[in-house]
């Protein structure tokens, strides 16, 4: 069986490297975890929101990028991410 990670920058496009899919969904920017609206194991379709992020006092919706379930979530509220930081991954 194939497998393959993905990397997902909201500010890029998705590179396909085999049949079996996990997605890293990165975060867009730097800020700090508001929201967390998934748990591991949930099923999302694309454009579901899975956290907000707080940056220079706006809110920043992460969605996901592809239709899946949530294998990992990285971060809580209250944490502090990184441009590019891993958020989730969805396979």
């Amino acid at each position: 069986m194939c497998h393959a990670i993905l990397t997902v920058n909201p500010k890029t496009q998705i590179e396909e490297r085999s049949s079996f899919v996990a997605i890293d969904v990165r975060s867009p920017t730097t800020g700090v975890v508001i929201e967390v609206k998934v748990a591991v194991g949930d099923r999302v379709v694309t454009d579901d929101e899975l956290v907000t992020i707080e940056s220079m006092k706006m809110h920043i919706p992460v969605a996901s990028p592809a239709d899946g379930s949530v294998q990992s979530l990285r971060v809580a509220q209250g944490d502090h991410v990184s441009e590019d930081d891993i958020i989730a991954t969805i396979a």
